[in-house]
């Protein structure tokens, strides 16, 4: 009967390590590899370009919901030029990237995949 136990579990074991090693590899093969344009590695990426843009695209106007948006249209211009700028030099020239200052007390900078990148405007003082 200990036996007949043993055999069951080691069974099941087996079955649950395989079902773990092909959904690892399900994992790895859905991501991929991509050159990183900056160094010149392979490195692992679990979405591509399109995905990263429409992902941005989803978001962004949950971001100016949560935290609004800086209402000062000068200000406004004044951050997307300065990031601009930066975005010439960077290594995804041919992107859109789009600069928010939020209406937000903590002092905080993110962004998110595609290129959305914000910064709060906290004690009426810019962190640039």
């Amino acid at each position: 009967m200990i036996d007949v136990l043993v055999k069951a579990s080691t069974s099941h074991d087996r079955i649950r390590s395989l079902c773990l090693i092909a959904g690892a590899l399900l994992f790895l093969g859905l991501g991929g590899c991509a050159t990183n344009p900056v160094t010149g590695d392979q490195n692992f990426v679990m979405f591509g370009e399109d995905s990263e843009l429409q992902m941005g695209r989803e978001n962004h106007p949950k971001i100016i919901a949560e935290y609004g948006r800086y209402d000062d249209e000068q200000l406004q211009r004044y951050v997307q030029g300065v990031g601009e700028k930066l975005a010439a030099v960077s290594h995804r020239t041919d992107l859109v990237y789009r600069f928010t200052v939020l209406d937000s007390p903590v002092i905080n900078a993110f962004a998110l995949p595609g290129v959305y990148l914000y910064h709060s405007w906290a004690d009426g003082i810019p962190e640039l």
